[in-house]
């Protein structure tokens, strides 16, 4: 399960208009060019530590430049558009699982953990795989480096060593609270 807890909750809704905000802005650091976002992610590996990736586009981009992420989270879109098809072929292990949009099933952190030693591993989504970088980084145990895209901006890195690791740590924290609390309305 998730390294946090939300108690017994497994799909969290995140609506509170703060932390969707908060969300959208790159959560680590962000390389404006992809090359820059592969060089980081081969010095990872070459240290042993996890690569993760999340979302069509990233996924896709280290792929077409030999480079297979540990775990890759896709859900088929980018940018809400259907996204080619990635190929099965390249992962040892496919996992299939559902997520809403603007919701995290805490469920799927279990799958994440699972990936870690069925590496390379595929994380297909049915729904939307936004916000699961957010639990992959909250419940990974191992050293890891996170990629996503940030439409319009590049690519963002967030590594298990970051002060945005703990940053992230605590507005999940916060998610949950606001969950158990039904307090995680939309509002302004």
């Amino acid at each position: 399960t998730s390294a946090i807890r939300c108690r017994v909750l497994v799909i969290l809704r995140v609506f509170n208009k703060k932390i969707r905000t908060e969300l959208k802005r790159p959560q680590g650091k962000l390389f404006k060019s992809f090359s820059s976002a592969l060089m980081e992610a081969k010095k990872a590996r070459s240290r042993g530590i996890l690569v993760v990736s999340v979302g069509d586009r990233t996924t896709f981009n280290f792929i077409s430049n030999g480079f297979i992420p540990d775990i890759s989270i896709i859900d088929g879109m980018e940018l809400r558009r259907e996204f080619p098809e990635i190929k099965r072929t390249f992962f040892r292990k496919v996992y299939e699982v559902k997520n809403e949009a603007g919701t995290i099933n805490t469920e799927i952190g279990k799958t994440i953990l699972k990936a870690v030693n069925l590496s390379p591993a595929l994380i297909k989504v049915d729904g939307e795989e936004d916000l699961l970088a957010l639990l992959a980084c909250v419940s990974l145990k191992k050293d890891f480096a996170l990629f996503y895209g940030q439409p319009k901006r590049g690519v963002v890195m967030v590594t298990s060593s970051s002060k945005d690791k703990k940053r992230l740590d605590r507005l999940f924290r916060e998610i949950c609270r606001l969950n158990e609390q039904g307090l995680n309305i939309i509002s302004a």
